[in-house]
């Protein structure tokens, strides 16, 4: 739902520029495996506090620096695609901003989730299906290329999915991802259902109340964590933009809170 608490969001009317990534590609259980090892080979690290540079509603990075090494640099990048076809809606403006509720509140009911990436899809009377692709990458230094890097123990939150129920639509906010996670559990069964995949996508149970909610409760959110090894992965959101209020339904918004995950220096044992 449209962010009602927010506080310093960005104009909608945001330059972007013109930066060109391709779609990183998920991969799960890669070749090298995350192995026992001397505890100063790993770092656990979080999107919380961390630089993060949007280049535009379909692209953004979060970036450390001098991770193992001075001079190193860890990304995460993600970029986000609308599927094709006809009817479909439009990335908003305000995609992929790192936003910050007021009065210190959480995403989701999640503790320590202040901020959160927004995922906004802008189109009335129609249904948009679009993906969010994350991809890890580690360069030893400044000028050096990036490459793949597996990560452990990742964990985040999906928030915010809610909405109004159209004929044979289902509710009006749906997720999932891929490859399928360790785990991912809705924190509240009654209001949502669906088990995280594209055929059974999570989302409000189209007898829960209230249809819509505001943004730092629980209900609608999952948490989701995976094991690993894994260097990319995909959220997926599916948006019937037909809610019961016309001036909600324009701009639809889900979140995703703060991502934490654990790397091991490349080479170390």
């Amino acid at each position: 739902m449209p962010n009602t608490t927010a506080a310093g969001s960005p104009s909608r009317r945001a330059l972007l520029t013109t930066a060109v990534w391709s779609a990183p590609v998920v991969a799960a259980g890669v070749a090298a495996p995350f192995v026992a090892a001397s505890p100063r080979c790993f770092r656990t690290l979080t999107t919380t506090g961390t630089a993060y540079a949007r280049q535009s509603p379909s692209q953004g990075a979060f970036t450390w620096s001098n991770v193992y090494a001075t001079g190193d640099q860890l990304r995460l990048r993600v970029t986000s695609s609308v599927a094709a076809g006809t009817g479909v809606g439009t990335l908003g403006t305000d995609n992929l901003q790192w936003t910050t509720l007021g009065g210190g509140q959480p995403y989701g009911g999640v503790p320590g989730a202040q901020s959160a990436l927004r995922m906004s899809i802008e189109g009335t009377g129609v249904t948009s299906s679009v993906t969010y692709a994350f991809a890890l990458e580690y360069r030893a230094t400044s000028g050096g290329a990036f490459a793949a890097i597996p990560a452990a123990d990742l964990g985040f939150s999906i928030a915010d999915l809610e909405g109004a129920t159209i004929a044979g639509g289902g509710s009006a906010e749906r997720a999932w991802v891929s490859p399928t996670p360790t785990s991912g559990v809705r924190r509240d069964p009654s209001y949502l259902e669906g088990n995280g995949t594209a055929a059974s996508p999570w989302s409000r149970i189209s007898t829960a109340l209230p249809v819509l909610i505001d943004n730092n409760l629980p209900q609608g959110t999952v948490d989701v964590s995976y094991t690993g090894p894994i260097t990319g992965w995909n959220v997926t959101a599916l948006i019937n933009a037909s809610a019961s209020n016309p001036q909600q339904a324009a701009q639809s918004n889900v979140w995703i809170t703060p991502l934490t995950f654990t790397v091991r220096e490349p080479g170390c044992g």
